[in-house]
């Protein structure tokens, strides 16, 4: 067999593989999407090990403060970020083979620093309260903060990094995620 059909073979064989693995994930995650959406809220009364949901006041006898929002909390994390844009000019060659170039306008966000704080706390509902320990646990939090200013503004320096990522339009966006 030549390299040529080798080649006529190895692409639908790989494209294949490809979409049977993007399949196999796919089917993955919606099995565990469904595992979740499934699972019955409870009482503290009621809990058992294993996969459980629970609603209700998190209390803590000695809280953190958030450190954007200044909150109290029993978790938090924040990011800064900074936006940058810059001009690129590119080289190209087009179907024909002739050279060219062009510009190009890029930009995007950058995160300059980010950060977070757990503690254990207690759930309380009305029928009780259990301790929580949030190590290793995927918190999902409400947003308490969330602010996009510039370097005239107190908060550009005072929770941010004093420099600035390279093609900064020196504007940073600063967000929290509280419980």
């Amino acid at each position: 067999m030549d390299q040529e059909m080798i080649g006529i073979y190895a692409g639908p064989v790989v494209g294949s593989l490809l979409a049977l693995l993007c399949l196999f994930f796919a089917l993955r995650a919606a099995r565990r999407k469904r595992l979740v959406d499934n699972i019955p809220t409870s009482k503290t009364t009621g809990v058992f090990i294993g996969l459980v949901e629970l609603e209700g006041t998190a209390e803590a006898e000695a809280p953190l403060h958030s450190f954007l929002a200044g909150k109290p909390c029993v978790h938090h994390s924040w990011k800064v970020e900074e936006h940058w844009s810059r001009t690129v000019i590119e080289s190209y060659t087009d179907s024909k083979g002739r050279r060219g170039t062009r510009t190009k306008r890029e930009s995007g966000w950058k995160t300059v620093a980010s950060g977070g704080q757990a503690i254990p706390f207690y759930l309380k509902d009305d029928g009780g309260v259990i301790q929580v320990r949030p190590e290793g646990a995927d918190i999902q939090a409400d947003n308490v903060f969330d602010q996009t200013c510039g370097p005239t503004a107190a908060l550009y320096y005072a929770k941010g990094p004093a420099t600035a990522v390279m093609n900064s339009d020196h504007q940073r966006r600063f967000t929290e995620e509280a419980i």
